[in-house]
Formats: C-alpha cells, structure tokens, sequence
C-alpha cells in the first residue's frame, strides 16, 4: 500500500508544472476516445483478428511507411530467406503491429480486467516469480506480438507491483505522464522515460517487477553499442546498473500470440547472468535475436534499428 501512495504523490508533483488548461482539454479529449475504445470491448477478439487480415492490403497502402520500415528490418534479419516467405514474414508482423495497437487500446483504455485469452507461462524460467519473492526483478523484452497483454499476465499472476518505463514521443511531456497514468491498472503502471527513477527506485524497494522493452531506437544518456544482427545498435546500460546496484536478478523473454488457438503463450528464460556491462548486454542482445529468429512475423517494431554494420 505504501508504493501506491507513494507512487501518487510522485506523479501529483509531476503534473504541478503542466498547464492546467491544456491538461483541462486533453482529458476531455481522453474522455472522448475512452468512450470511443469502450466500444471495442463489445467486439470479439477473434472478429477483429479476422478483420485486420482480410484488410491488410489497405491497411498497408494506408501505413505505408510502417510496412517499409518492417519490409527493411526482416530483410537483414531474414536475409537468407526466399522472397515469398520474407514477404509473408513482413505481412504477418505488420499484422501483428496493427493487431498489437488495436487490442492494447481495447485493454488499457477501457481498463478491461478479465484477459479473454487462454494464457500460459512457459520456458526454464517460469519460477522466477516465485523464486525471488523476497527481492525485486528486471525483466528485459523485445517488442513481439501483443506487448501490453503480456505484461497484464504478469500482473495477475503475481501480487507485486509492475512498472513499464515507456519511450516518450511528444513534445508535451507532461500529458505524455497523464496518459501513462490514465494507462495505469491495480498493480500495472506505466512511466515516461526520462525522470523515472523515483518511480523505479520505489518499485525496486518495494520487491516489483521492472519490465524494459529495449529493442528501440531511444535518445539514451547511458548506453553501449552492440552488434544486433550485424548492425551497431545503442542498447540502455540500465539493466546492468540496476542489477549492480540494487543486486536485482535479471530475466528475458516475450510473449507469442497464437490467432487460431486464441492463447498466448509467455515464454521466461533463465536469469541472466550479471558479471560485466559488455557481457550482460550483449547476452540480452543475443537472446532477443534468438527470440526474433525464431518467431517469425511476431516482431513488430517499427523503428529503423539498422543503419550501420558494425
């Protein structure tokens, strides 16, 4: 109970300096699209997985420059792939990338509790939930499938509290925080990166979960580079700091949405071993690319992640 009010009280000061007329119009603004999404949860999941598929071809000609980015990006990581099947491979993540917004929106705005998915841990680490029941855990994940559903499982297994730092992409940061607040559900909250160490120092202290999406293109201050399919890519030394520092044990893994079963299947790795900054990176690097390689069309992020070979 004391993370919570504690976590309120953090994000009150947060808003203090935001513009109470802006803010007055933008949760208008939320009350509107909020009254909007409560409409989908009338919809069937399975219906609107149906839907996406038979309007992919204008979906794409409609995101065109999402679909090229994914087209550049499965082309280096599935390079040695005949045309049809990376086109299928691109097609099924772009699918993936709508189906993630369209069904994220469904349970975060609307705060739609019950997940109406068969769900299911799996993988060597599966017990790390129980294992370290006494300390807090970071759990590193790329950006595949259903990213919000994933970490909602993790939420309803577990009574702990769970942070998600998010990457921020407006100009006005401090709607940006109104929104990840309005996102926030029972023990799941969302955060902006940049500033967030209050908040992630009170989770760690408080034996929660710290879940880092780190497969993006982020204006990092603390960083390394690493070779991620061959490219040089910027990953956040965080994960490895706050191991050190706060003696964390660190976790992977990614969650594989199955549309004919209508089941996602979490998948936890082992803990990863923390000796040095280079070797604990580039161990999270490999295993997203294991991760990646081995679902194809389940990765759907559509930053520009390879520029230059490393």
């Amino acid at each position: 109970m004391e993370y919570y009010l504690n976590l309120v009280k953090i994000n009150a000061f947060k808003l203090k300096t935001a513009s109470s007329d802006k803010l007055k119009a933008f949760k208008f603004k939320i009350k509107a699209i909020k009254g909007i999404l409560f409409l989908l949860r009338l919809v069937p999941n399975r219906f609107i997985t149906i839907t996406i598929k038979l309007f992919t071809p204008l979906l794409i000609k409609v995101l065109q420059y999402k679909y090229d980015i994914l087209f550049k990006n499965y082309s280096v990581v599935f390079e040695k792939s005949e045309e049809h099947e990376l086109k299928k491979y691109v097609q099924r993540g772009f699918q993936s990338h709508i189906l993630n917004i369209i069904l994220s929106a469904k349970y975060m705005f609307t705060k739609q509790s019950k997940i109406k998915f068969k769900n299911e841990i799996i993988g060597p680490g599966k017990s790390l939930l129980k294992k370290h029941i006494d300390k807090p855990i970071i759990f590193v994940v790329p950006h595949l499938d259903i990213h919000f559903l994933n970490a909602k499982i993790i939420a309803k297994k577990v009574d702990r509290p769970i942070l998600i730092p998010l990457r921020g992409s407006m100009v006005q940061q401090n709607i940006e925080k109104l929104i990840y607040k309005e996102l926030s559900i029972e023990n799941l909250h969302f955060t902006r990166l940049g500033g967030a160490m209050p908040e992630v120092e009170e989770l760690l202290k408080n034996k929660g979960v710290l879940i880092m999406p780190l497969d993006a293109v982020l204006p990092l201050k603390y960083k390394r580079t690493v070779n991620f399919f061959g490219y040089k890519f910027d990953v956040s030394t965080g994960p490895f700091w706050l191991a050190q520092k706060y003696n964390v044990p660190i976790y992977s893994g990614y969650g594989i949405f199955d549309d004919k079963k209508m089941k996602i299947d979490l998948y936890i790795d082992n803990e990863i071993e923390v000796r040095n900054e280079e070797q604990t990176l580039n161990e999270i690097i490999k295993r997203f690319e294991r991760y990646i390689t081995s679902n194809p069309g389940s990765w759907n992020h559509t930053d520009d992640f390879f520029r230059e070979k490393y």
